[in-house]
């Protein structure tokens, strides 16, 4: 059973604790990369909270973003500390912007490492609702026995929709 109609829940995924304390997982082929060494950040003047710096890897300049921000979870009474300076943890993700597009490629600030789950169709959520404020931007959801339900997020999706650009 799947949390949203016609998808289905992955089999292998990682699972991302983000500020907050909130968690959301990715398919385990969208985390690409993890910077865990201190990497410095660089501020975007008037940028988005939700995205104000970018850094440097393999000769890209990313977009750090902080999903916590994105959605935001202050608004959901989730404490958010400021922005990591340069001590931070950041997971590289891909995802692709169309069918047969060459991969984006974005940074996510992390709290602690990712963790790789397995999850099976008996784990799904029952309902879209239980992702809570992700559920717009959710393939599906499953159950966590620590965590509770945990969104599985639909990158192209979360970084196509007119949130990534609205929220200050």
């Amino acid at each position: 059973m799947s949390a949203l109609p016609g998808r289905t829940v992955l089999d292998d995924a990682w699972l991302l604790d983000i500020r907050g304390g909130m968690r959301v997982a990715l398919g385990g082929h969208e985390m690409t990369h993890l910077i865990a060494q201190p990497a410095p950040l660089y501020p975007i003047p008037r940028a988005p909270a939700h995205c104000r710096c970018v850094v440097l890897w393999e000769d890209h300049v990313l977009p750090v973003v902080d999903l916590a921000a994105l959605v935001g979870a202050a608004e959901y009474g989730v404490g958010l500390r400021p922005l990591a300076g340069i001590d931070h943890l950041l997971g590289v993700v891909a995802f692709a912007p169309q069918r047969g597009a060459e991969a984006s490629r974005v940074a996510l600030m992390l709290d602690a490492l990712p963790e790789g789950v397995t999850v099976d169709d008996a784990d799904a959520c029952e309902r879209s609702d239980e992702v809570g404020v992700w559920r717009d931007y959710a393939v599906s959801g499953f159950r966590h026995p620590r965590y509770g339900a945990v969104p599985i997020l639909d990158l192209f999706k979360l970084f196509s929709s007119p949130l990534m650009g609205t929220r200050q």
